[in-house]
């Protein structure tokens, strides 16, 4: 039971940084994405 709990929290915790990685990926690209179409692409 123990082995399973240290398993689950570690796919636990793989997945929320990986999650966090991907959250921040999409904002920036947003932001990058907003700013570019406002002002340097037209």
């Amino acid at each position: 039971m123990t082995q399973f709990l240290q398993t689950l929290f570690d796919g636990l915790t793989v997945g929320s940084l990986y999650a966090l990685i991907a959250l921040g990926y999409t904002m920036v690209y947003g932001i990058l994405k907003s700013t570019c179409l406002r002002w340097a692409c037209g």
